[in-house]
């Protein structure tokens, strides 16, 4: 699924606003609106998310029970864009095997936007004028290869709101355990994967613009890289499994919940 405020895949990003090195200015000139939005600053935002699952269970006794929900509308903090959960049982026999493997990956990137016309919060753009340029994406997953288990997993994101007060997620979690006191058998792991760069914006001048006895201005603001975050991490268990769980979460905005 992809998706943008502007134009999918009409990169490179737009935004409405000079961008000149390493400093922007919002523009103040009435004359100039059609092309710089009268001061609002709509930075284009393009969004990717992509989730798969494979299940093969083969000569054991098998249960499998999924559900996936979409919905493309805005949602709200407790709501989540997609969202599965999967229940997988296997007995093997003398040669059975069940391998599954399940992946969520939400990629995002943003242009710089103007704070007070993103934001229902008010206080959130007394904080900070313009929201920063942002290029972030976060993967996790598992796979699990079992001669017996009982096996649960949920996932979950959310990148499509009304504003930015509602920040992106993702989310998933797996437990794998045996029946009874018996332990599942095989191996099973989980991983996360996320490489995260965040902008940074600081208020330097307005210059004023006199033009046909009227006043204008432009509003000049430093832009750049303010951080560059990669990190992995891999949890494996493997021969008779009495308990493994995970729970990995993700959550990228400029209001956190």
């Amino acid at each position: 699924m992809q998706i943008s405020n502007i134009a999918l895949d009409g990169a490179p990003l737009q935004v409405d606003a000079l961008n000149f090195g390493p400093y922007v200015g919002v523009v103040h000139i009435p004359i100039l609106d059609p092309l710089f939005g009268d001061g609002n600053v709509l930075g284009e935002v393009q969004y990717a998310v992509a989730y798969s699952e494979s299940t093969v269970a083969d000569q054991g006794l098998v249960s499998y029970t999924k559900n996936t929900g979409l919905d493309t509308s805005n949602q709200v903090v407790d709501n989540r864009n997609l969202q599965t959960s999967k229940i997988v049982e296997f007995v093997g026999f003398d040669t059975g095997r069940a391998v599954s493997s399940e992946s969520l990956v939400v990629d995002g990137a943003g242009e710089f936007g103007l704070a007070e016309s993103q934001f229902i919060c008010p206080f959130a753009a007394d904080q900070i004028d313009l929201t920063p340029e942002y290029c972030n994406i976060v993967e996790m997953g598992s796979d699990v290869d079992m001669t017996l288990m009982s096996l649960v997993t949920d996932s979950s994101e959310r990148h499509i709101a009304a504003s930015s007060d509602v920040p992106v997620a993702a989310d998933y979690d797996i437990k794998v355990t045996g029946f009874g006191d018996i332990p599942a058998m095989g191996s099973a792991s989980a991983f996360i994967d996320t490489h995260l760069q965040e902008g940074r914006t600081a208020y330097v001048m307005t210059i004023p613009i006199h033009v046909l006895d009227e006043d204008y201005s432009v509003d000049l603001y430093s832009v750049g890289k303010g951080e560059d975050v990669v990190y992995s991490e891999m949890s494996t268990a493997s021969g008779e499994i009495t308990l493994f769980q995970k729970a990995m979460s993700y959550q990228s905005g400029v209001r956190r919940v």
